[in-house]
């Protein structure tokens, strides 16, 4: 009975985090084909790259990773995966925090804050709220799945 409520919760933990996802690349996307003029301005932290680039790679990874957590059976795959997209995001976080003094510079959610009418610190809040679950979360499914056997 324990195992089959840990598989449920396994299993809508990976589809909130494909939810998440769509949604989150969705955001960019929109961002993407509002041809805003920001979108040419240099990544803050990868200078040699237009902003566009960096959000347009990070729509497709969300929606990758997204897709293939509906797509794979293995529950430690699909951890790992999340883990994986949730570590490079982190790390660009991290950077971002390094190089320019704030968690709050990230336009990680695209032109969220223009369109909703959140400021942009509340959005930089909402999508480190989403990459902190989807961290913790893959990384307590690890975990579980390890100290399981």
């Amino acid at each position: 009975m324990k195992k089959k409520i840990l598989e449920k919760c396994y299993h809508l933990f990976f589809n909130i985090s494909s939810v998440f996802l769509f949604f989150t690349a969705a955001f960019k996307i929109i961002s993407l084909l509002s041809a805003e003029n920001y979108l040419s301005n240099p990544d803050p932290l990868f200078s040699f790259v237009p902003l566009f680039f960096t959000l347009l790679l990070a729509s497709v990874l969300e929606i990758g990773v997204g897709c293939l957590l509906l797509l794979l059976d293995s529950i430690m795959n699909k951890a790992i995966l999340i883990l994986w997209l949730s570590i490079l995001f982190i790390g660009y976080r991290f950077g971002l925090l390094y190089y320019r003094l704030s968690w709050y510079d990230c336009n990680c959610m695209g032109t969220l804050s223009k369109w909703s009418g959140l400021s942009e610190k509340t959005v930089s809040i909402f999508s480190l709220s989403l990459l902190a679950f989807l961290f913790l979360g893959s990384l307590l499914v690890i975990i579980s799945r390890i100290f399981k056997k």
